[in-house]
């Protein structure tokens, strides 16, 4: 859609501030708001879709920007809409605009700027990894983190093997990243395992894992598990990093490195 000069010197011309209406600008916030993220959110029930992911998408669907603001110009061009209305539409549009990202991360229970190092533990470190196969690794690995998240650790092995046996998490590169959501934890926890022989972890480019991070993330979280894994994926994707991680000597030492990396 083209915008004509004469709209847009128009609207470059209304005055803001004498013409905002506080009763009138929350009116249409709120219609906006109730018609948008509502429908969204009820289709998206109707579909199937989680509450919470509902609710989210509803609040993504709700940003208006560039769009609305040209068809108020083009509305106050021609008369149909007086400066007072156009005022609120463009404040409407920015405010949903501002709230889409931040209420997207409320309902979904996502907390901005995750760090891996937060969810390590000295207990569930192990350098080195003393395990021939995938089996052997998952369940030393398993039993750390569930001492360190205080569930059951023959639930946490299942779980784990389970997920793995749906699809393998050997993510390339040495690395792999078992990992499970389990009911009773509370926390995110990450076992490392530092192997230099390299354990078999059916990466799509045939390398053995020597970095294997096993992650629990609570039932009911639904966001963290993805975050971590990215953060690793994005991470460890640095050559001399993973070189620098096998040669540490301790669980402070390889916390370091992380954090130095800015992961903490």
């Amino acid at each position: 859609m083209c915008i004509s000069d004469r709209a847009l010197s128009i609207g470059l011309t209304v005055d803001f501030v004498r013409h905002f209406d506080i009763g009138l600008v929350l009116t249409v916030l709120v219609v906006a708001c109730i018609g948008k993220v509502g429908g969204c959110s009820l289709g998206a029930r109707w579909s199937g879709m989680p509450s919470r992911q509902a609710w989210a998408l509803g609040f993504g669907m709700n940003a208006r920007g560039a769009m609305e603001i040209i068809l108020g110009l083009l509305a106050l061009q021609f008369g149909i809409i007086n400066e007072r209305l156009f005022v609120a539409l463009v404040i409407m549009a920015l405010v949903t605009s501002m709230l889409s990202g931040p209420m997207m991360q409320w309902c979904l229970g996502r907390k901005k700027g995750r760090a891996l190092g937060t969810y390590l533990a000295a207990r569930a470190f192990f350098n080195p990894l003393y395990a021939h196969d995938q089996d052997e690794a998952i369940i030393a690995l398993a039993q750390a983190a569930s001492t360190v998240a205080s569930v059951d650790s023959k639930a946490v092995i299942d779980a784990v093997q389970y997920r793995e046996q749906l699809m393998p998490t050997g993510i390339g590169h040495g690395v792999a990243i078992p990992h499970a959501r389990v009911e009773g934890a509370t926390t995110p926890v990450v076992a490392v395992g530092l192997s230099r022989a390299g354990i078999d972890f059916n990466a799509a480019d045939g390398l053995p894992a020597h970095l294997i991070f096993l992650l629990l993330t609570p039932a009911s979280d639904e966001g963290t598990q993805l975050d971590i894994i990215t953060e690793i994926t994005q991470l460890f994707a640095n050559d001399h990093l993973r070189e620098q991680a096998l040669e540490v000597n301790s669980y402070t030492e390889f916390l370091a490195l992380i954090k130095s990396e800015g992961a903490g």
